[in-house]
Parts: structure tokens; sequence; C-alpha cells
């Protein structure tokens, strides 16, 4: 059972959790992590496990007045580090999450696609989903880097397409209806469906929006789904508001500790795990 080596959270301790957090992993790591994307500039190559992606940005996007959201135009850091942390074999979701069995559903995955690129080909399938302004170049960074293309340093061959078994979707959390996108996909996976979310919670506006989004993802998967949610410690009320609110949408929290997250993202990072319980009446 995952749950057994995590740590719980609920509404009498939440205050305490959020508040260790920040001291104790976000305190000297702030400056050091800035606003939490790696680069402003158009090409970005980073690493993930053994594989090399090279990441095109949209800098115009992101100092766009005209789009609804431009967070998502640039990589943030924390996904390739979790990316990175998951794809471990010693990882303790490694076993349940990285299989052929699984259907990862990420929400919010903005341009980079640097989870569904490198987690995307080990798992049955994954829907990488975003606002409908983001998937454009969300394809090409996942075809561009998945292992149909032929990488070199200096040079890079285009794939021919996005790998059969990844499927980017838009999901507007404010719209719900596009949620018909690939709810037929996803229809009582129960264990073998997963849903993931890196760096999507950064203000008081988006959190019911995310929340709601969230829980309508995992009441189609059924019980005993696994939802992981990473994301960079910025504020206290960021993080307080957010998880006090899936708290009250009547999701299980648990917390991932210290011993069992990387050096890295032991530096400036959360990583939650979240269920519905098995006895809600909305399954």
């Amino acid at each position: 059972m995952l749950t057994q080596d995590l740590e719980p959270v609920d509404e009498d301790s939440l205050y305490d959790h959020v508040y260790e957090l920040i001291v104790s992993r976000a305190g000297s790591s702030q400056s050091e992590l800035g606003l939490g994307y790696v680069s402003r500039t158009d090409l970005v190559e980073i690493s993930v496990g053994d594989q090399e992606l090279e990441i095109k940005q949209s800098l115009s996007m992101l100092n766009s007045s005209q789009e609804s959201s431009t967070t998502g135009a640039v990589i943030w850091k924390v996904s390739p580090l979790f990316a990175d942390w998951l794809l471990t074999e010693t990882s303790l979701f490694n076993k349940t999450i990285v299989n052929s069995s699984q259907t990862v559903v990420e929400l919010g995955t903005g341009v980079a696609g640097i989870v569904a690129a490198t987690l995307g080909q080990k798992v049955g399938r994954y829907i990488a989903t975003d606002q409908e302004h983001i998937l454009k170049l969300l394809s090409y960074n996942i075809e561009n880097n998945t292992a149909s293309s032929k990488i070199s340093s200096k040079k890079r061959v285009k794939a021919a397409a996005v790998p059969s078994q990844i499927s980017v979707c838009e999901y507007d959390w404010e719209h719900l209806e596009t949620f018909g996108n690939f709810k037929d996909g996803i229809e009582g996976l129960g264990s073998n469906g997963t849903i993931i979310a890196c760096d999507t919670i950064y203000n008081d506006y988006l959190i019911p929006h995310f929340v709601n989004a969230l829980l309508t993802v995992a009441k189609t998967m059924g019980p005993e789904h696994n939802i992981i949610i990473a994301q960079q410690l910025r504020t206290h009320e960021i993080l307080e508001a957010s998880l006090s609110q899936l708290l009250e949408a009547g999701f299980n929290v648990w917390s991932v500790p210290d011993e069992l997250l990387s050096k890295k993202l032991r530096n400036g990072f959360a990583v939650h795990y979240l269920q519905l319980p098995l006895e809600d009446k909305s399954f």
C-alpha cells in the first residue's frame, strides 16, 4: 500500500504541515529558485534521466496580454525534477505508475511536455491536457523529444508524429465541458489510472477551478486511482489554500516525506499524493 510510507494531512494538521514545509524546504531556496522557470530563451536543452530534451518555449505567449493563461508557455523547474524522480527505479511510485497497464492524465501540461515526453513512453496511455492555445507547441515538443526522433546534441530529426500512446487534448478548468475530449478513455480505470499535475497552482483564483477539474477526472476514473501533485513552494498562503480546498472537496491527502524525495525536490518543492475515499457516494 503506497500510503503507508507517506504522511497524512488533514484539516487539523494542515497549518503545521504547511509551516514545516515552508521553513524546512523553501527558506534557503527562494532566491535561488526565483519565480521557478528554467530559462527565458526560445530553446532550452535539458536532461531527464538518460534522455536529452530540446524544448521550444514561447516567450511571446508568456508576455502576451491576449491569452487567458500564459504561464504554460515556459518550462517550470519542478517538471524535469519530478519526471527524473518518478522514473528512478527506487522511487516509491515507480512500480505502480511506470508500467504498461497505466493510463496517465496530466493536468496543465504546458507547452514543454516534459513529463509527457519522458513518462509517456513508458505507460500504456498518456493524456496531456491544457488550454487550446497551448496544444500546438505542446504537440511539437512531444514529437520532437520522443523515441521516434533521432537525437544528437547538434541536430534533431523531427519525428513523424506523437507516439500512438500519447494524446494531446484540450481541458480547460473553467470550461469543464472540454472534459468530453477524453472522458471515454478513462472511465472506470481505478488503480490503472493516474493523474499528475506539476506546478499548476500559483494563485487564489485558479484553486477552485483546479480542484473541480481534478475532482471531475478522479470521479470518472473510479476508486483506487492515483493522484500526484508536485509544486514549488512559493507562499504558505497558496499552499495552505490549495490543500484546504482539496480536503474540503473530499480528497484524502498525504505528503511525500523528505527521505522519499530526491535531493533536488527537497530543495524548494513539495509532492503530495491524493485519492478520493472508497466510500465516496459519487462513484
